[in-house]
């Protein structure tokens, strides 16, 4: 009898301890899965960020806009300078849109001032984080401007992050590669390459990286690459470019 209720002690005892265990490794799970869903999206925050000139929290009710009395290089023409003013005194009397920072930007450039169309790019890129018109500027500032081509990189890379079906970036991102970072130069076709995997049918990229094949010397992904331009400019209706593309395979398998 002792024994017997030894063992239904213990039985019971046992599964208490089951019950609990359980509990504890659920919760546990849990936990680690709330871990893990902070961790990613840490990641991803950090991800998105690496590639700015600084850190946005999103919020653009603190940030201080560039300079208004920013003075306008000497002997730029009259008519720009009144632009110019005009667009800052709306920047300046209102919470601006988009369009009127961008054309104001795009004037102090047309004006000489590259540092002061910087300043306003760089802002902007906190002021309307998810648009990839400065980043694609300040790219093309430190590309021609500066030549600052790491910097050139990161900005061209973090338009195409927000905007991976922007192909002209494509093209411009394989001049970069190929004619100005010479020292990463081999990159040039994988931005075209890139570019197609999202959108096989984009002519210009798939007739620019014919032409690259072509003058590197290999010419059987030339012509595969000419006839795939060849073949989507049919389906388009462009009988001139197949044509000329067609002819551009008869000389390279004439050689």
């Amino acid at each position: 009898m002792f024994q017997y209720k030894n063992s239904y002690t213990l039985f019971f005892g046992l599964i208490l301890i089951g019950i609990f265990a359980v509990f504890f490794i659920s919760s546990e799970d849990v936990d680690n899965e709330t871990e893990d869903v902070n961790k990613t999206a840490t990641s991803t925050e950090e991800k998105l960020s690496e590639s700015k000139e600084e850190s946005s929290s999103g919020d653009s009710s603190n940030l201080v806009p560039p300079p208004f009395d920013r003075p306008v290089p000497s002997g730029t023409d009259t008519g720009i300078v009144e632009k110019i003013l005009a667009l800052t005194n709306d920047v300046r009397a209102n919470d601006a849109d988009f369009g009127v920072w961008l054309d104001l930007a795009s004037y102090r450039k047309v004006a000489g001032d590259i540092d002061g169309a910087k300043e306003i790019w760089i802002f902007m890129t906190k002021k309307f984080p998810f648009e990839i018109a400065p980043h694609i500027n300040l790219g093309d500032l430190y590309h021609f401007n500066e030549k600052n081509y790491s910097l050139a990189e990161r900005e061209y890379a973090t338009a195409l992050s927000l905007n991976p079906t922007y192909f002209p970036l494509y093209l411009d991102i394989y001049e970069f590669y190929r004619y100005s970072y010479t020292e990463k130069a081999h990159l040039a076709d994988d931005a075209l390459l890139d570019g197609l995997a999202l959108g096989p049918s984009e002519l210009p990229l798939l007739a620019t990286l014919g032409a690259y094949y072509e003058e590197t010397g290999d010419s059987k992904k030339a012509i595969e690459y000419y006839q795939k331009t060849a073949d989507e400019a049919l389906l388009v209706g462009d009988i001139d470019t197949r044509t000329r593309y067609l002819q551009k395979i008869s000389t390279l398998e004439g050689r």
